[in-house]
């Protein structure tokens, strides 16, 4: 075989690994309802060897069953930091999903729904 058959094959290799996503374990998963002073953090990393772009906004963030007020901090551009504070919702375990297509690749691979960890909510102390 020539070298350039060779050189041309190589250049026709596809990228089909999706971007990946990891979410460092929260520190505190148990909230108290409607409060500012200790929000809910999820730090979030996405990987790739080719990582194209990051768009991480509320848009794509599955909420479930609660309401909250949300910060996304751009820390790098494969890591943000995602606070919720001031959640409302039923007392109970809730859980939050980023949805597909937040991070793209350069073969046009984005990454797959991603479910954080559950946290807890409560309303009352008795909760």
């Amino acid at each position: 075989m020539s070298e350039l058959y060779l050189y041309d094959k190589a250049l026709k290799t596809e990228d089909n690994t999706i971007p990946t996503v990891d979410v460092k374990k929260v520190e505190n998963n148990i909230v108290k309802a409607e409060q500012y002073d200790t929000p809910l953090v999820y730090h979030i990393y996405f990987d790739d060897e080719e990582l194209e772009m990051v768009d991480f906004t509320e848009e794509l963030i599955d909420f479930g069953d609660i309401t909250a007020e949300t910060h996304i901090n751009k820390v790098s551009d494969n890591e943000y930091i995602l606070s919720l504070s001031n959640i409302v919702g039923e007392s109970g375990a809730h859980r939050i999903t980023l949805k597909e297509g937040i991070a793209k690749d350069s073969g046009n691979n984005k990454n797959k729904d991603c479910e954080l960890r559950d946290f807890y909510l409560y309303n009352n102390e008795s909760d």
